[in-house]
């Protein structure tokens, strides 16, 4: 028995099978809870999932800073410099390692250094800021050897 296939009814078989691509993108990035040294980020997952979510990867100024598992909605970044902004971006990945777009940006930038803090430079150094003294009336005062 032969069976003839009109241009329609080959359209309408196309266009009728899903398209399987990566998953969409992540939804409602946002970097909050800055201290002088960490921004938190938070986002929800793709609506679409592709093939079945697998993880985020995670980019700071448009390098990969971490990958998180899809079951991981927000991320701490620490280690960064004080009055600092960065701009992240998310991109979810599925089972087949199909990337969905990148999520918005959202961008935020660190608190001022607490006086007397420091900064971790290395695992062996650090730098130090501490405040001036104070003299009369709040000046700052010099103390020199003469």
């Amino acid at each position: 028995m032969m069976i003839k296939m009109t241009q329609a009814f080959v359209l309408s078989l196309i266009l009728s099978v899903p398209s399987i691509g990566g998953p969409s993108a992540p939804l409602k990035l946002k970097a909050q809870d800055a201290t002088s040294s960490s921004i938190t980020l938070y986002w929800e997952a793709p609506k679409d999932k592709g093939t079945g979510l697998d993880g985020f990867n995670i980019y700071r100024d448009d390098s990969v800073i971490a990958t998180v598992s899809s079951f991981t909605y927000s991320y701490r970044d620490s280690g960064l410099e004080p009055s600092t902004s960065y701009v992240y971006k998310i991109v979810a990945f599925d089972k087949e390692k199909l990337m969905s777009p990148p999520s918005a940006s959202a961008t935020a930038k660190t608190k001022n250094a607490p006086k007397g803090s420091f900064t971790r430079v290395s695992s062996d150094s650090i730098i130090v800021r501490t405040p001036p003294a104070a003299g009369p009336a709040g000046k700052a005062r010099r103390d020199d050897a003469l």
